[in-house]
């Protein structure tokens, strides 16, 4: 396939064509002595014309290079040594939260984990999370009104007196 532009009144189109219509063309430009007459603007250069095909190519094999990096053994290899890994940490931490429950420190820490929880179950955090937002959101606005008022109004906007 070829794409060349011509001008068609004040449009610049695009014809597309197939390689013998182009080779057709092409011939029918030639002068005596066997050399094209085809202008410089209008000739297909081979690098330029396959760039679509170059990329289309750089695409399956960066496909191919990808499908063949995930189904590959080392891949596997990692998966199920980092699945191991995960696992052991799961357990090592699970051992450390068994054995700090055990100590003095561990029993402060759940006592205090229970007495969060009562809080948030009877609904002590959420009124000082409601009350610590509303705070927020008026010293926001606060802080917008004295940005706006800064700025110098323009001639449309300027109080009329």
């Amino acid at each position: 396939m070829w794409c060349n532009f011509e001008v068609l009144g004040a449009y610049k189109i695009a014809v597309v064509e197939t390689d013998f219509e182009y080779e057709k063309r092409s011939n029918n430009r030639m002068t005596g002595n066997g050399k094209t007459n085809i202008p410089e603007n209008e000739q297909v250069h081979p690098s330029a014309s396959d760039v679509a095909a170059e990329f289309a190519e750089v695409g399956r094999k960066l496909r191919d290079a990808l499908t063949m990096a995930w189904n590959s053994q080392e891949r596997h290899q990692l998966e199920a040594e980092i699945r191991d890994g995960l696992s052991r940490l799961a357990k090592e931490v699970d051992a450390g939260i068994d054995n700090l429950k055990k100590t003095e420190v561990g029993q402060k820490v759940q006592t205090g984990a229970k007495q969060v929880a009562e809080d948030v179950q009877a609904g002590k955090v959420a009124d000082e999370a409601r009350k610590g937002l509303v705070t927020a959101l008026k010293s926001l606005s606060d802080a917008l009104d004295k940005m706006a008022t800064s700025f110098t109004p323009t001639e449309d906007e300027a109080p009329k007196k």
